[in-house]
């Protein structure tokens, strides 16, 4: 029986934010809710099942009206689980973090997709504001971790950001944008730019490691075939990491959420409930991952999307570098 170690879980769909790159589309916005008891029932759930850290996220978890109720009960001060909130940070004051920070939490992670104007840009928002809850974090003593998602309007901007979090001592990880919900807008980077940011990002990462300042690569393998000339890990959706989402679906990847699951891989998703570690074992759409992502390197969704193969793993990268 295979046990994941995280779950993100989208505890609302409701989000203040409108990112050009946000993979809901619209499905953001919804007025999805949990009750305050099915929620805390599905935190014994998944303690009961093994899970080691729960990931809470939206649309804007600090919106959700019970979110440091999960915390709770999931974090430090309850079963004692990594309980961690992924936020836009916008609604990050000094009394919320006080909540978050008394209620338990784990770590709190910002996306941060540019510094400056680079980031209005992208979120429409301020990035004086967002500097500020990020000054409240650090000085409560939180675990202040930071999300870059390349895409194609914040392709310069990565190295201002990897300066800023080195300067913060925040931990940077990385992803590239999928094409669904707002991101079908035309944001997609071109594989030749995206590889490009890649090679200039595994350079930085190298040269940081030298003094362990180091973050998180958007693709495990690439950084792999650089490395030792050959990719071993495959995508982890499916097997270590799953999601709940607004919806109550149980699902491997959480960006399932923004798209038609049937339509794309032929089996709606399934439920959550307390049978969820048969469901995630035993389930077609869940095997159906797995076995895609032994099969072949890179995003299954992104293959799916592409004529099954993902036009920007390491496949096609190594294509490109040669």
């Amino acid at each position: 029986m295979i046990v994941p170690e995280t779950v993100f879980w989208e505890v609302t769909s409701k989000c203040n934010f409108n990112c050009v790159h946000c993979y809901q589309g619209e499905k953001k916005g919804g007025t999805t809710r949990l009750s305050k008891e099915t929620a805390l029932s599905f935190v014994d759930m998944l303690h009961d099942g093994g899970i080691k850290t729960l990931l809470f996220m939206g649309g804007e978890p600090m919106v959700y009206p019970y979110l440091y109720d999960l915390v709770k009960k999931s974090g430090k001060y309850g079963y004692g689980l990594h309980a961690g909130v992924l936020t836009n940070g916008s609604l990050l004051t000094q009394s919320t973090v006080e909540k978050l920070k008394t209620s338990g939490v784990s770590a709190v992670q910002i996306g941060l997709d540019g510094i400056g104007l680079d980031y209005t840009r992208i979120r429409g928002f301020d990035f004086g504001s967002i500097h500020k809850s990020i000054r409240i974090l650090k000085e409560s003593k939180i675990l202040v971790q930071a999300k870059f998602t390349v895409n194609g309007m914040n392709l310069n901007a990565f190295e201002g950001v990897w300066e800023y979090c080195k300067e913060n001592k925040i931990l940077l990880s990385t992803s590239l944008v999928l094409e669904i919900g707002n991101a079908d807008r035309g944001v997609l980077p071109s594989p030749d730019d995206y590889f490009s940011l890649f090679l200039k990002m595994f350079e930085i990462n190298e040269n940081a490691k030298l003094d362990r300042k180091s973050f998180v690569l958007p693709d495990f393998s690439i950084g792999e075939y650089l490395t030792d000339g050959e990719p071993k890990t495959g995508c982890v959706a499916g097997r270590g990491i799953c999601g709940i989402t607004a919806d109550n679906k149980f699902v491997p990847c959480i960006y399932l959420s923004g798209m038609d699951v049937k339509k794309v891989f032929g089996v709606e998703a399934p439920e959550f409930d307390d049978d969820f570690l048969n469901t995630f074992n035993h389930h077609p759409l869940f095997v159906l991952f797995r076995e895609e992502a032994s099969e072949r390197f890179g995003c299954p969704i992104r293959s799916r999307l592409n004529g099954n193969e993902d036009p920007f793993g390491v496949n096609k990268f190594a294509e490109w570098v040669k």
